[in-house]
């Protein structure tokens, strides 16, 4: 969720069962195709939103070859005439390559596509390898100034915890990219937790109340603290 408001991922990348539509050797479900775009027809997206989902996230790293840049701006545009958001994510700052869209004008060139369209909410560059830990746009030949630069939508960096937002920030490379919210996997599905509280024990968390950790990561804490569940003095 984000603020509030669901949002229903699609695409991806690192399956091995379930794919149907679009045929590739590793029956990845995450593999995008003409065909799979098709899928997102005005019925489709019209039973997305009755379920009261806000908008659709597409994971655009991998597809087959028959995919333009024209296709994936289409479904972007079809989402919003539905009356949902529309959002891209994928990884890290371009799709992956070189099973990734290789039509002209290639991943970068399609990532800066959907980072001008007026159809796009936000774009979301994922900063990891794995989900466990920050790594930049570590692509060859996706930069951020080859990519990041070049687009008008807001950036909403993916990462593996909302603490890792400072380390986007402070990143030569990233830094000049203002970016005031993010997209932490490791929390998908779940709200951030109000009882999760910084200490130096259990005890000292409940007594001292002196700083939240809604990840629930030691990382959001000061030196020498923990990030302590189940805090419920710090929350009445």
């Amino acid at each position: 969720q984000a603020t509030g408001s669901k949002w229903l991922v699609v695409g991806g990348a690192g399956g091995s069962a379930g794919n149907t539509v679009c045929p590739n050797p590793a029956n990845d479900p995450g593999m995008w195709c003409v065909a799979m775009l098709g899928q997102y027809t005005a019925e489709a997206l019209g039973a997305i939103k009755a379920a009261g989902f806000t908008g659709l996230l597409f994971d655009f790293e991998i597809s087959l070859s028959d995919i333009t840049v024209q296709d994936t701006l289409a479904v972007l545009a079809n989402t919003k005439v539905a009356g949902l958001a529309a959002a891209v994510t994928t990884s890290h700052c371009a799709p992956t390559g070189p099973t990734g869209f290789v039509q002209a004008p290639g991943p970068v060139g399609f990532a800066i596509a959907w980072g001008t369209s007026a159809d796009v909410t936000f774009f979301s560059p994922q900063m990891y390898t794995g989900g466990g830990t920050y790594t930049g746009c570590t692509n060859a030949g996706q930069t951020p100034e080859d990519t990041l630069a070049k687009m008008s939508v807001p950036i909403v960096p993916s990462l593996p915890s909302l603490s890792d937002l400072s380390t986007f920030h402070s990143d030569a490379s990233t830094s000049s990219f203002s970016a005031n919210a993010g997209i932490a996997w490791n929390s998908c599905g779940a709200p951030s937790n109000p009882t999760n509280w910084c200490g130096t024990s259990w005890e000292h968390a409940g007594a001292t109340c002196s700083k939240p950790c809604p990840d629930g990561v030691d990382s959001e804490c000061e030196t020498g603290q923990q990030c302590f569940a189940s805090v419920t003095t710090c929350s009445d």
